[in-house]
């Protein structure tokens, strides 16, 4: 008799033996698996790298800590299964975005702006960039195991300036002298962990995305990036991560790919399904999807790696398309159609929220995880991720 992983009995989505690795879809070949595992094999040479794009369950929701979200917790996870001969099962945070959000469980690590800003605008890795053109500045502390770090903007040639400061050194200026875009990164910061990096405004229009946060790896070892925006949907309006950032001439997926070298993710679906939402029914909801798979794969960088594509455990809300079945099918059939793609479907190994499992202790309310929860999502996206 083989064992089978748990599948919850009041569970109403077909449950599928994607057993670890990820159950592999619409595979050509072996090529995009190899891509990922080749890349987990070199980690010590090379990093390996792979952002997640979702909603407030991978912005952390749910979490009391930063470093409880499952981002962390599947760096953690792939880390202790793949360490690094220099740097044992160590590494750093990852993508750092400048402000969070909206999740109130934890406090951002990240300071608010000190001055005046623009507001979030349509670009980074979380498609929520700060514009700033006065006075001000942020601070950010090192923690522990710090080695350095970098900051991500978006550069458009402007001569507009910014500084960073590290304890209490002087200030470097970085001057956005060419036009490269999103995702546009400084030289490695050297700082260590208890220090307190400071960046501030110096001329122009500055528009910051966010801090990559090392500790060790900065040549080696595996991360895995959140970039979660709360509420967000894979849609086309203002909630929806389905836009063209600025403009077609100003793309936002050049962020995306600057944070990825083995793969990348995308966890999506609980905000469209839901009535009170994006409201999208399930067949909108795998257009939307499409497109946003079509959008990111604009970049060349981006379609020659694996996608690992997460179908969400099923929240207690009520679904546009009346269960929330279809929009797990619908993940699939995009999964499906994409060269290369893993799928990692947290229903077969988590109870719906409505169950009540444990009394509620994987779940902080209808739609988030705990800490808990939080953690099983990580070890699971982390072993869905393995070499074999």
């Amino acid at each position: 008799m083989s064992l089978q992983p748990f599948a919850p009995a009041s569970a109403v989505i077909p449950q599928y033996l994607d057993q670890l690795p990820a159950d592999e879809q619409g595979l050509t070949g072996a090529a995009g698996v190899t891509v990922l595992q080749a890349a987990i094999a070199n980690r010590n040479s090379a990093r390996c790298t792979i952002p997640v794009i979702g909603d407030s369950v991978t912005e952390g929701q749910g979490a009391t800590a930063f470093t409880s979200r499952w981002i962390a917790q599947a760096n953690r996870a792939a880390r202790a299964a793949y360490p690094t001969t220099a740097n044992g099962s160590s590494g750093g945070q990852g993508f750092i975005p400048i402000a969070g959000t909206g999740e109130s469980t934890f406090t951002w690590p990240v300071t608010t702006f000190s001055g005046s800003t623009g507001g979030g605008q349509p670009i980074g890795p979380v498609r929520s960039a700060l514009s700033v053109s006065s006075a001000g500045s942020w601070t950010w502390t090192a923690p522990a195991g710090t080695t350095s770090c970098r900051i991500m903007y978006y550069a458009n040639g402007g001569g507009d300036q910014f500084s960073y400061q590290v304890a209490a050194g002087g200030p470097v200026t970085v001057t956005d002298s060419s036009n490269t875009g999103d995702g546009t990164l400084t030289a490695s910061i050297t700082i260590a962990g208890g220090q307190v990096l400071t960046v501030a405004w110096v001329s122009g229009t500055v528009y910051m995305e966010g801090i990559i946060h090392y500790a060790g790896d900065e040549s080696s070892g595996i991360t895995f990036h959140g970039c979660g925006h709360y509420g967000w949907n894979a849609g086309t309006g203002a909630s929806g991560w389905t836009q063209a950032g600025y403009g077609p001439g100003f793309p936002w997926y050049p962020a995306i790919a600057a944070l990825a070298t083995a793969a990348y993710g995308i966890m999506l679906g609980i905000n469209d399904a839901s009535t009170g939402n994006g409201n999208y029914t399930a067949a909108q909801f795998q257009a939307n999807l499409e497109a946003l798979v079509a959008y990111l794969q604009q970049s060349t960088a981006l379609a020659a790696l694996p996608l690992l594509i997460i179908i969400p455990y099923q929240p207690s809300e009520t679904f546009t398309s009346g269960s929330w079945a279809p929009y797990a099918a619908a993940i699939r059939s995009v999964s499906a159609a994409v060269p290369a793609s893993r799928v990692i479907d947290l229903n077969y190994r988590l109870p719906t929220v409505a169950s009540g499992f444990d009394g509620g202790a994987l779940y902080y309310d209808q739609y988030h995880p705990t800490n808990l929860g939080h953690a099983l999502i990580g070890e699971i996206a982390a072993a869905s991720a393995r070499i074999a």
